[in-house]
């Protein structure tokens, strides 16, 4: 008997749909998706390292997969494009709760958030390029 013609992808899927917050649950977590994704039909699928959220055939977003329970994996640049029209929002932002800041100046706080917004950027388009070489 012939081998299939595509490799056995050997995760667990679920088909979901995206929140109001642009957040998929698999397995008791919330993992975050792009803001434009909202409210759409999903497919998570669930590997042993990481879960990977694709939408039409398209991958969205791929996450280090977390077996706590309840746990919220964000990843901020998924929220950029909503922080950069209601950038007020800064100070609600749950993605960016755990960013250290000095509470006692809000001016502080917001630039820290945008700069690690910036940092996180950069990373993942110089993680493109590298992986494009």
């Amino acid at each position: 008997m012939p081998l299939p013609p595509a490799p056995y992808d050997a995760c667990h899927k679920v088909a979901t749909r995206v929140t109001s917050l642009s957040l998929v649950r698999y397995r008791n977590n919330d993992y975050s998706v792009p803001t434009r994704y909202g409210h759409q039909e999903v497919l998570a699928k669930g590997y042993v390292d990481r879960v990977e959220i694709s939408c039409r055939g398209e991958t969205i977003a791929v996450h280090a997969r977390s077996y706590d329970k309840a746990d919220f994996v964000y990843n901020p640049l998924h929220y950029l494009a909503l922080l950069e029209h209601k950038s007020r929002a800064l100070d609600q932002a749950a993605p960016l709760e755990r960013v250290p800041f000095e509470r006692n100046r809000s001016n502080d706080k917001k630039s820290l958030k945008i700069k690690m917004l910036e940092q996180a950027l950069i990373e993942k388009v110089y993680q493109l390029f590298r992986s494009l070489l």
